[in-house]
């Protein structure tokens, strides 16, 4: 008598890319209109879908007069915050508006310090910081994009936020191996 054995091994695929935009108002910076210096209310992105980041990128607009002014961060849902760009020294100080759908990106090919106002590209997050911190981790809860504009005379708004997530999917494809095996009963 003979018998086939089938062996199926899955795989996982990477690459399923998902898109979670910021959907409130755009957000005033700094928030108080009284004001030129201030952090701007949080711009929340409520993930409510339990997926694994296996990386993860942000999209931005932000209208502002001085963008030098801006420190810009991103922090998770289990409170990990990273910065995307700030600028502390004054010695590279620049007068120039706007991120015009930006995107902060670990695999972009430039550093956001290499870049020049209006950012209109992808760039890697200030040095020393990385969307990487978040792979891994859970994408579900509460994504908060702070801004906090740290000089005087400059105002703005957050137009838009989005978090880019690609996470791994269910096989899309299934190896199978056949294995062809003779057996014999024995009398």
């Amino acid at each position: 008598m003979a018998f086939i054995v089938f062996a199926a091994v899955v795989l996982p695929v990477y690459g399923s890319t998902i898109t979670y935009v910021y959907d409130g108002p755009p957000r005033p910076i700094p928030a108080d209109s009284n004001l030129s210096i201030g952090l701007m209310d949080s711009a929340v992105i409520n993930i409510t879908d339990h997926r694994i980041i296996s990386d993860i990128n942000v999209a931005i607009d932000i209208t502002h007069t001085n963008v030098f002014d801006l420190e810009i961060m991103l922090q998770g849902p289990n409170g990990r915050e990273i910065y995307l760009n700030a600028y502390y020294d004054t010695k590279s100080f620049f007068n120039e508006p706007n991120y015009s759908n930006t995107i902060f990106d670990d695999e972009a090919n430039l550093a956001i310090e290499q870049g020049s106002a209006p950012f209109a590209d992808s760039f890697r997050p200030k040095s020393g910081n990385f969307l990487s911190a978040f792979d891994g981790a859970d994408a579900y809860g509460q994504w908060r994009l702070r801004i906090n504009d740290l000089y005087h005379e400059d105002k703005g708004y957050l137009e838009n936020f989005e978090l880019i997530i690609t996470v791994p999917e269910p096989a899309t494809f299934v190896l199978f191996t056949l294995a062809g095996c003779l057996l014999r009963r024995r009398s």
